[in-house]
């Protein structure tokens, strides 16, 4: 994941949705006083394929998602 996120610095944290409904937290990576970061790993096992992903500010707020429109199990 690379992140352009102008006006923000400091740590985020990836969140992973399943299709369960569930979420699971994937690791976090810092921004530049730029807001520029990038993060790669392999996602998490579990049952249910992931479905979208999230960016968590350090306060818990949503810096940006996405949603897949498909997915592979």
């Amino acid at each position: 994941m690379t992140v352009d996120a102008d006006g923000h610095s400091g740590s985020v944290r990836c969140r992973l949705q399943r299709a369960d409904g569930s979420t699971v937290q994937d690791g976090s990576f810092a921004l530049s006083d730029e807001g520029y970061g990038a993060r790669g790993a392999p996602c998490p096992a579990g049952t249910a394929p992931v479905t979208g992903v999230g960016m968590l500010t350090a306060d818990g707020s949503v810096l940006a998602g996405a949603r897949f429109s498909r997915y592979h199990r």
